[in-house]
């Protein structure tokens, strides 16, 4: 009969090390006693020095799963932990796939204690309340908490509190061990700590948020008290609230439903209003462009002006022959505040450049005014606006034609072109050909810059561009024509 004893700290990598060794020597698990360093005197069984030996090299492989599991389960407050994991790792060896047996006994009972072992560590984790120790001289501030867990996961829960509150001294002392973090060192002791008890003006402060954000009219007794076991109360400071906040509840839903609702915000109030009209040319409510872009500047007509940095106006003269109109700004074009100055912007005025046509000289807009994007990472990726957006935005379009009378609007893209002539029809059946609105201006269609830097291979790329190219020589051309009504 063999005696290995784990060590106190470092309890799972003790474990793992002397598990090796033992099925490196062939050691069955009726062979090995197991017992946690310091649980049991040395003269029992003979001397600690006869079984820590150094760790081979290790010839035994395991899956992640069994890894994760041991972890867990060395945490265990039940004593026979140790040898219930090797039973399992000794089977493992002759069954690799083993753990997916979760009827197996040995599996059952593993993960039943690794369920019972993470639940503490979430409750550690939710239910620690740091008390200031105002003895402390040191520079930096110090804390002190009492918790007590089911089971021994204090030094491994402990990371979780210096990622937390690096910048401080703490302990977290409890009945199962003590984890002190001092000058940026986190160590820990395993012996039984005694109870602390103590109040400061931080715990009468949480006290004060706590009753504050107590919601009565969410009160669920059963999933409060599974959430927060009575067990755990006589330490949270806040529980002593519990009782009165709960006999209080109904007295203050009712003051809540009698209480004088708030005005709606500027804001929900513009969101409500209706979209304009997709047939007809609203009211003319600007003298020049300039009062006009003051105004889109203050929009809040959609949702979209709350994550968009500003709202991005159109900009060329008053007087243009010839408009330019694209779906929306894009992420540089958001943060300059002017419209095509981006990828598609370049590709934009090489096109004018090779038309030779000045940009100076056309009016150049989108349909909408404000940013839509999803942030992923630190980039913002563009999203298209829905229906809902494009139409409350067309107010400022529509009224931007009406201020500009341009000979002919270049719709870049389905969206402009949607608003424009209320068709869906495919950009590339229809793209150089003159249409008419709804309130019978002249419109040519053509791609979108950005779908051209998008294609999918350098032919389809080649030749949209070539179109795009020729479409803009077009529409200049009929825009600077003369008519018998010139």
């Amino acid at each position: 009969m063999f005696h290995k004893i784990v060590a106190a700290t470092g309890t799972f990598l003790s474990w793992r090390n002397i598990a090796r060794d033992c099925l490196r020597e062939g050691l069955k698990p009726s062979d090995i006693i197991w017992s946690l360093e310091g649980a049991l005197s040395n003269d029992l069984f003979g001397s600690p020095e006869e079984t820590r030996e150094a760790v081979s090299a290790d010839s035994h492989k395991v899956s992640r799963r069994f890894v994760e599991l041991a972890r867990n389960c060395v945490c265990h407050s039940d004593g026979e932990r140790f040898s219930i994991l090797y039973e399992l790792l000794f089977e493992c060896m002759k069954e690799p796939l083993i753990l997916e047996n979760a009827l197996h006994p040995l599996v059952h009972k593993a993960m039943a204690m690794s369920k019972s072992v993470s639940r503490d560590k979430h409750k550690m984790k939710a239910f620690v309340r740091f008390k200031e120790d105002l003895q402390h001289d040191t520079v930096r501030r110090k804390f002190i908490a009492w918790f007590e867990p089911e089971h021994y996961i204090v030094e491994e829960t402990a990371a979780f509190f210096v990622r937390r509150f690096n910048d401080l001294d703490w302990c977290i002392a409890t009945p199962k061990g003590t984890a002190f973090f001092v000058d940026s060192k986190l160590t820990f002791d395993p012996s039984p700590a005694k109870r602390i008890k103590a109040n400061d003006d931080i715990e009468n402060l949480w006290k004060t948020y706590y009753a504050n954000i107590f919601n009565p009219a969410r009160l669920k007794l059963n999933a409060m008290r599974s959430e927060m076991p009575k067990k755990y109360w006589h330490n949270l400071p806040e529980a002593e609230l519990i009782k009165e906040l709960i006999s209080n509840s109904g007295r203050r839903v009712d003051d809540m439903q009698n209480s004088q609702p708030t005005k709606p915000s500027s804001f929900a109030v513009a969101a409500r209003a209706p979209a304009v009209s997709t047939h007809k040319l609203p009211q003319q409510y600007f003298s020049s462009i300039t009062e006009l872009n003051n105004a889109a500047q203050k929009c809040q007509r959609c949702p979209l002006h709350c994550n968009a940095t500003q709202t991005v106006v159109g900009e060329g003269p008053a007087n243009a022959k010839l408009m330019i109109v694209g779906e929306q700004p894009g992420d540089e074009e958001d943060l300059s505040g002017r419209p095509f100055v981006g990828p598609s912007g370049k590709l934009l005025d090489k096109a004018l450049a090779a038309a030779g046509v000045l940009r100076d000289s056309i009016y150049i807009s989108n349909a909408v005014k404000h940013f839509k994007f999803e942030p992923r990472g630190k980039r913002r990726i563009h999203m298209r606006p829905n229906s809902g957006e494009i139409q409350h935005c067309k107010y400022w379009l529509i009224n931007e034609i009406g201020l500009i009378r341009p000979k002919l609007v270049l719709a870049m893209g389905a969206t402009a072109a949607g608003v424009l002539t209320g068709s869906d029809q495919n950009i590339g059946a229809r793209r150089g050909s003159i249409e008419h609105s709804n309130d019978n201006y002249a419109v040519m269609t053509t791609f979108h810059p950005s779908a051209i830097l998008r294609a999918v291979n350098a032919d389809t790329a080649g030749q949209m561009k070539a179109h795009f190219f020729s479409d803009i020589v077009k529409a200049m051309g009929f825009a600077t024509s003369i008519s018998p009504t010139d």
